[in-house]
């Protein structure tokens, strides 16, 4: 599992969808520069990509081999430029249900330019949200 440094960013999508079909070793650690190389992001990313992209539903891993899910197979042949609303609702839709970390991450970075201090006290801790914390 990826360290979640990284939000996804939507060329991954794209270029999963675009590429997995015959590169199906993509997400593997011994194809790690492939996966670089074909991804064009670092090696934290690449797995990253993959965290985020399972957490979407797009693809799944069988034996050693990744294969794009029903959802990244409907997507690749019908919107496979990720540019209709409905596919971001349904990628939305399986990231809010997915027991996956990677949903957490997004909210807590959408919330975190907010969070000021956290505090414990005791066997409680506090979390103080400022707003404009960023201005403080």
């Amino acid at each position: 599992m990826a360290k979640f440094e990284f939000g996804f960013e939507e060329a991954w999508f794209r270029l999963i969808i675009k590429k997995l079909p015959d590169h199906r070793d993509l997400f593997l650690p011994r194809a790690v520069e492939k996966a670089q190389a074909i991804l064009r992001v670092g090696k934290l990313k690449v797995g990253a990509a993959r965290t985020w992209a399972e957490a979407a539903g797009i693809i799944c891993k069988r034996k050693n081999e990744f294969y794009l899910t029903p959802l990244g197979k409907i997507i690749a042949r019908h919107d496979p430029g990720l540019e209709e609303d409905g596919v971001w609702w349904a990628i939305h839709y399986n990231l809010a249900r997915s027991p996956s970390s990677a949903w957490f991450y997004c909210k807590f970075k959408l919330i975190s330019e907010k969070i000021q201090i956290f505090q414990k006290k005791g066997r409680h801790l506090f979390l103080y949200v400022v707003p404009n914390a960023k201005s403080l």
